[in-house]
C-alpha cells in the first residue's frame, strides 16, 4: 500500500491544498486516491500528535495531564485510522493514501519523532511513503509566519531573528530534507519549491496534483486562495492593538476586518533582518540546489524589492486609517451596538497608539466623509 505524505512546510498554501482535497474526496475516490478524515478533516494534525514524544506540549496536547494519558491518546489515534484505512481497502485494495499537515515539519522536530511517524505508517500497512514538502525563500517565509503570529495576538513588531528556534525550524530547508530523508529514504523525498513559476501551470493545485498522479482534475472544485499578505499599515495597527490588550487574546473580529480592509504595500521586514535571513540559510539552499535542482542558478530568486518598515505613524498611514474607519463606521451604521463596542475597542486603541494630534486628524476626516 501507497501513501503520499504532505509535510508542509508552513506558509506554502497547505491551507489550500488541505481545501482542495477535502472538497474533492470523492473524485479523488473515484481515481484511485483516499483523504483520509480520521486524523483530521482538513488538516491531519492528529498524525502528527501520535508521533509526538509523550513529554510534547502544545496547543494540540494541553488537556493531557500525563505521560500515560498521552499514550492512550496516540493509541487510539493510531487505532481509528487503522480501522478507517481497513474500510476503504475493501472498496478499493490498491488504494493510495493523502495525508497533508505542516504541522508533521513544523512540531516533528527530533529523529525520534519522525521515527515513530514512519512506524505508525509502516505498521499501518504502508509500504511505499512518499514524502512532498514544499519549499519557500526564507525572508518571505518568515514575513508570512510573521503575520500569522500578528493575527494570534503575539505582541512583535518585526519577525524574529533567524535564531528563533520555531523561525529557523521553518527556514532550515537543508535540516528539514536531512531528517525527513535519513528516516524515510532520500529516494522518497519529492522536493517542490513555492514558486508560481516552479507550479505546474503556474498553480500550487495543479502542482500538488501532479505530485500525487492526479491525471484529471478538470471537474475538481477549487478553493481560493487566499492572500494572507499583512499590508505595513495593517502590521502597525495590528501589533499596536495587540499591545494595548496585553493580555495574549487577540480581538480576532478587529483584527480580521483590518486585515481586510487596510491597502497599501504588502509589509516588509527591515532590509537588514531580510539580508541576514538570506545570509543565514544561503550555505543549506545552496546543498538543496545541488543535491535537487542542480540546473537552477540559485534555489530562490533574488529579492527586486527591499525596505525598511517604519514604526511610527506617517501622513499615508493616517490617511489609510481615517478611510479604514470610514469603511468600519458605514458597516455599522444600523447596529449601534455593534458601532460603540467598535468605537470603544478600535478607536480607543488608535487614540493610545497615533497620539492626540494625529487622531484629531482622523476625527475631522471622519466628520468630513461620514
Amino acid at each position: 500500500m501507497e501513501c503520499f505524505l504532505h509535510i508542509g512546510t508552513e506558509k506554502t498554501a497547505t491551507t489550500t491544498v488541505q481545501e482542495f482535497l477535502h472538497l474533492n474526496s470523492e473524485k479523488l475516490m473515484q481515481q484511485g486516491v483516499f483523504f483520509s478524515r480520521s486524523v483530521g478533516i482538513r488538516n491531519h494534525t492528529k498524525l502528527a500528535v501520535a508521533a509526538y514524544d509523550v513529554t510534547r506540549r502544545d496547543e494540540f496536547t494541553l488537556g493531557v495531564s500525563s505521560e500515560s494519558e498521552f499514550i492512550c491518546v496516540q493509541n487510539k489515534i493510531t487505532t481509528t485510522l487503522d480501522r478507517e484505512i481497513s474500510e476503504v481497502m475493501k472498496i478499493n485494495p490498491n488504494i493510495k493514501v493523502v495525508f497533508s499537515s505542516e504541522h508533521i515539519q513544523a512540531r516533528l522536530t527530533t529523529l525520534n519523532e519522525v521515527q515513530r511517524l514512519k512506524r505508525i505508517l509502516t505498521e499501518l500497512g504502508f509500504s511505499k511513503i512518499t514524502i512532498i514538502v514544499y519549499l519557500r525563500s526564507q525572508p518571505e517565509l518568515a514575513q508570512s509566519l510573521f503575520s500569522t503570529a500578528l493575527k494570534c495576538g503575539n505582541i512583535i513588531e518585526e519577525p524574529p531573528s533567524p535564531n528563533d528556534k520555531y523561525f529557523n525550524n521553518a527556514c532550515n530547508h537543508k535540516e528539514t530534507i536531512e531528517r525527513f530523508g535519513e528516516v524515510f529514504g532520500d529516494n522518497n523525498m519529492n522536493i517542490r519549491l513555492f514558486d508560481k513559476k516552479e507550479f505546474v501551470n503556474g498553480s500550487i493545485l495543479d502542482d500538488f496534483s501532479a505530485a500525487i498522479n492526479i491525471k484529471n482534475h478538470n471537474n475538481f472544485m477549487f478553493p481560493t486562495n487566499k492572500n494572507e499578505s499583512l499590508s505595513g499599515i495593517a502590521v502597525k495597527l495590528i501589533y499596536s492593538i495587540n499591545k494595548v490588550n496585553g493580555d495574549g487574546i487577540p480581538d480576532l473580529e478587529l483584527i480580521e476586518y483590518i486585515s481586510i480592509n487596510s491597502s497599501g504595500n504588502k509589509f516588509l521586514m527591515d532590509s537588514k533582518l531580510y539580508d541576514l535571513y538570506e545570509d543565514t540559510f544561503r550555505l543549506g539552499n545552496e546543498w538543496v540546489r545541488k543535491h535537487y535542482f542542480p540546473n537552477k542558478s540559485t534555489l530562490f530568486p533574488l529579492a527586486k524589492v527591499k525596505q525598511s518598515s517604519a514604526n511610527s505613524f506617517c501622513k499615508e498611514d493616517i490617511d489609510q486609517v481615517s478611510n479604514l474607519l470610514c469603511s468600519l463606521w458605514s458597516d455599522n451604521k444600523d447596529n449601534k451596538k455593534a458601532l460603540r463596542r467598535y468605537e470603544k475597542s478600535f478607536l480607543f486603541k488608535i487614540y493610545k497608539v497615533a497620539g492626540y494630534f494625529e487622531i484629531k486628524k482622523i476625527i475631522n476626516r471622519l466628520r468630513s466623509k461620514v
